[in-house]
């Protein structure tokens, strides 16, 4: 009979390396909106591109960001849940 259940280790580098990503997806969202509040731009044309990259690119990013942390965090769950059945 082949194995059922998680490889826990595999399970828990998978995880870090979920967050891990997510991490540097937000880093990145970081560098590019203080990059972007560094130009030397003054006039409405700036607070408009300002506006819409915030709304439409930075807000996105978090988005993503969070849901990515939500996902590493609901597969720890899952692993947490996996020991216990395995040392049952």
């Amino acid at each position: 009979m082949g194995m059922e259940g998680m490889d826990v280790e595999s399970g828990q580098l998978t995880a870090r390396h979920i967050a891990n990503k997510g991490d540097v997806l937000a880093d990145l969202s970081a560098s590019l909106t203080s990059e972007l509040h560094q130009v030397q731009w003054v006039g409405p044309d700036r607070d408009v591109f300002v506006d819409q990259f915030t709304v439409d690119i930075a807000a996105t990013v978090h988005a993503a960001v969070t849901e990515i942390a939500r996902i590493a965090h609901e597969l720890n769950d899952r692993i947490i849940r996996q020991q216990a059945v395995s040392n049952e």
